[in-house]
């Protein structure tokens, strides 16, 4: 073998481990979006849930700075839930505001 032929084989082999690396890199950014994605879907998640405990606990007498706190999570939700979900909440926000003005 010449010494051409075994800087070739050299060089697709370090080409072959950075592709592999490079994989692994892609994989790994991968399942930090995955994290970070969930990490703020569970933040509107207790936002929702913190909204629904107070409005089950208060009722129509529920304050509109509370009503209007909900809208927060609402706007969020459409970045980081299906559009049905986010409609759904967008109903409940609307619905809650038509509620306490209404009375």
């Amino acid at each position: 073998m010449e010494s051409s032929e075994i800087i070739a084989i050299g060089s697709a082999f370090v080409a072959g481990l950075a592709a592999l690396y490079a994989r692994w890199a892609a994989l790994a950014a991968r399942r930090q979006n995955e994290i970070a994605l969930h990490s703020e879907r569970l933040r509107v998640y207790r936002g929702v849930v913190a909204y629904g405990c107070k409005f089950a606990a208060q009722g129509p007498t529920l304050k509109k700075n509370d009503v209007w706190s909900f809208d927060e999570w609402v706007q969020l939700s459409e970045f980081y839930f299906n559009k049905d979900i986010f409609e759904k909440l967008d109903c409940v926000f609307k619905e809650s505001l038509r509620l306490i003005s209404s009375i």
